[in-house]
């Protein structure tokens, strides 16, 4: 890459010949004329780099861009008029399947080079590296191999070439200092959700302390080691308001120890170990409270509304405490069933787009093997999930019939004020009365009444 001028015996050439041998040797890039005017005015004997190439460079490596919402903190919004309501800040990032998490910039050609003789060197290109080979819950999109996209919901961690999505967020309770918490995966919570605070989770959500006037929502399960409890008094006075009771909802199952002033729903069962007091319980599946045989398991007030069946040892209390205890359909049943309703649809409509691709694709020749793989794989899964969705609503829509085949069973004890009700049959119960179960009797003529026998 460079040209030497060695001087040897006998007089000092000038620039004009210097140029002229240069040209014969076909040296013309990178020539310095200011070692030129040197050359001419130096001793003999004396060596000078007169021309120098360029080498070529090399280009950019392959880098690798986050495409992840800056979500470390996400403010509530703010409404006219309105104070900041400081319980609905977020500290939580999060990301659902089909996300795209991170862009692969593929390596780039770097400056070309040029000899001395005026030869074009290309440039050098940077290192290729791929994405990281052991990922967690991230694959290379299927339509371009420079993307990456979660396939879970999850928590999404930057690594070296690549995320990784955890599908368990872990806190050491919530509160303003963790944020409420929206999180497309399950949440676990090792201690207590403070009052005003809110957990939103598409999976499931464990919580080994209390929920304490805060509100759950889950895609799945709710097991809570402690209690759920609400606020029916404020400043001193009673209050009709729902506002500062807890609400747990999940669209699998809630488990506690006990539940007071909270509104509990579920799609599936709901089980309670200790007592509920004050509170609304609504499952489309059993609703327990209590072990069989246990001095706790008592359900004071309020009401507990199940499509199937309702089981405790105790009801209401000495002081004659209204409670409803029912075998009907409540909003949550016909919520449940919708929603699987939807679901069914959504999964046939998948079905039927990917099948019509992969018609396309039969057709086509130009479409890659791999893709065709990919819809494979995915219509399998919907296949299954479809199937699953079907026996799911078939379950539900038998509660239908088998409605007044539903019972409540109180083990124990009943104490006045018990309002109990399967269907449109009912009865109220003003005294103290051993424990009965309850379930409705054909008579001889036919009708269905109301039939009270000892549990057994």
């Amino acid at each position: 890459m460079e040209a030497v001028l060695i001087l040897g015996p006998g007089e000092v050439p000038e620039t004009a010949k210097i140029q002229d041998l240069l040209a014969k040797m076909n040296i013309v890039a990178g020539i310095s004329e200011d070692v030129l005017k040197t050359v001419v005015s130096s001793e003999k004997g004396e060596s000078y780099v007169i021309a120098r190439g360029k080498p070529p460079e090399k280009g950019f490596a392959t880098r690798f861009e986050s495409l992840l919402e800056d979500a470390s903190i996400r403010w509530p919004k703010k409404i006219k008029d309105k104070p900041i309501d400081w319980h609905k800040i977020e500290k939580v990032s999060s990301v659902g399947p089909g996300d795209v998490v991170m862009r692969r910039l593929p390596p780039t050609k770097g400056t070309d080079g040029i000899t001395v003789c005026g030869e074009i060197v290309p440039g050098l290109f940077g290192d290729d590296i791929p994405f990281a080979s052991r990922l967690n819950g991230v694959e290379v999109s299927p339509d371009d191999p420079n993307i990456l996209i979660a396939t879970i919901g999850g928590k999404p961690v930057v690594v070296n070439h690549g995320v990784n999505i955890e599908d368990v967020y872990t806190c050491n309770g919530v509160d303003y200092s963790t944020g409420s918490i929206s999180f497309s995966g399950s949440v676990r919570v090792n201690g207590n959700v403070n009052p005003g605070m809110y957990i939103k989770a598409e999976g499931d959500v464990y919580i080994s302390g209390t929920v304490e006037s805060a509100s759950i929502e889950s895609d799945g399960d709710v097991i809570i080691k402690g209690g759920i409890i609400g606020v029916k008094e404020l400043h001193g006075e009673e209050t009709d308001s729902t506002d500062w009771m807890s609400h747990v909802k999940a669209k699998g199952m809630v488990m506690c120890l006990y539940a007071e002033h909270s509104i509990i729903e579920a799609y599936k069962t709901i089980n309670i170990m200790n007592f509920a007091l004050s509170s609304s319980l609504r499952a489309v599946e059993k609703i327990t409270v209590g072990k069989k045989g246990a001095k706790m398991g008592a359900i004071i007030g309020g009401e507990a509304i199940s499509s199937q069946g309702i089981i405790c040892n105790a009801s209401g209390s000495n002081a004659g405490i209204p409670t409803k205890i029912s075998i009907m359909f409540s909003e949550i049943y016909t919520e449940r069933k919708n929603f699987v309703q939807s679901q069914l649809k959504e999964a046939e409509g998948k079905i039927d787009r990917i099948l019509k691709m992969m018609e396309m694709m039969k057709n086509s020749k130009i479409l890659r093997h791999k893709t065709s793989d990919n819809a494979d794989k995915k219509l399998e899964h919907l296949i299954n999930d479809k199937e699953l969705l079907n026996t799911q609503l078939a379950s539900i829509l038998a509660l239908e019939s088998s409605l007044l085949q539903g019972k409540i069973t109180i083990y124990r004890e009943i104490n006045p004020g018990l309002h109990a009700n399967i269907g449109d049959y009912s009865v109220d119960i003003e005294n103290h009365s051993p424990g009965k179960t309850i379930n409705l009797k054909t008579e001889e003529d036919g009708r269905l009444n109301i039939d009270l026998t000892a549990p057994v």
